[in-house]
């Protein structure tokens, strides 16, 4: 059903070609013309949806549906998040779903509080209540221009990741369980020593690869 929704979505749109049996769902990205920030051209991606939100919905009525259904949406979280302040207390730090554990707020930021849920993190902790988990963000919008600048800035994260351990007394020392197991690092963990060491095995391991410049069009 899922793949006869995204094939309707896409019947007027000429990349559509590549959606096929043989491909996963929304192939036609990897071929569609972009523009230098990696973002489809204007005007080249038809989908139904595009049709709708680019030009359609400007019209009487369609316009005027859109803006009772944002205003049911945004009434419904400010509800929510009321019954999330009554019951933590603030619901930016805490709801039924996740908790705010730790995390330092992006200079480009610019909400005035406190580095909550609600803020562009560079590093953030967060508590998966339903798996029981602790899940480290990572904020990735970032357009550096080298490879050394990249490394950088994973080694400003692993840094005060590694601070907020110690001043924690949380261990930076944990095994890293390999033979038996998986052989691959994970943003989530039963434990944030579990966390943090497989954080610092990925940024040791990729701020070590052999390469001196990332991969450009001109490169391919």
């Amino acid at each position: 059903m899922s793949k006869l929704l995204n094939n309707l979505n896409c019947i007027f749109c000429k990349y559509n070609k590549y959606n096929n049996d043989d491909n996963y769902a929304y192939a036609c990205m990897d071929y569609i013309k972009k523009d230098n920030l990696g973002y489809p051209i204007e005007n080249e991606c038809n989908s139904l949806s595009n049709i709708y939100y680019d030009k359609i919905v400007r019209y009487f009525p369609f316009k005027q549906i859109e803006n009772i259904k944002t205003k049911i949406v945004w009434e419904k979280e400010a509800r929510y998040h009321e019954k999330m302040d009554k019951k933590y207390g603030n619901s930016a730090l805490e709801n039924d779903k996740i908790k705010f554990i730790w995390g330092i707020k992006s200079a480009d930021d610019f909400c005035t509080g406190e580095v909550s849920l609600f803020t562009m993190n560079d590093i953030a902790i967060i508590y998966d209540k339903k798996k029981k988990q602790y899940v480290l963000e990572i904020e990735t919008a970032y357009d550096f221009e080298t490879y050394e600048e990249e490394c950088k800035y994973l080694q400003e994260c692993l840094s005060v990741f590694t601070k907020y351990m110690e001043d924690n007394n949380l261990r930076t020392d944990c095994y890293f369980k390999l033979f038996f197991h998986d052989p691959k690092t994970t943003l989530s963990a039963e434990t944030i020593e579990e966390l943090y060491i497989n954080f610092k095995i990925f940024v040791e391991g990729f701020c070590n690869l052999k390469t001196n410049k990332r991969e450009t069009k001109e490169d391919v």
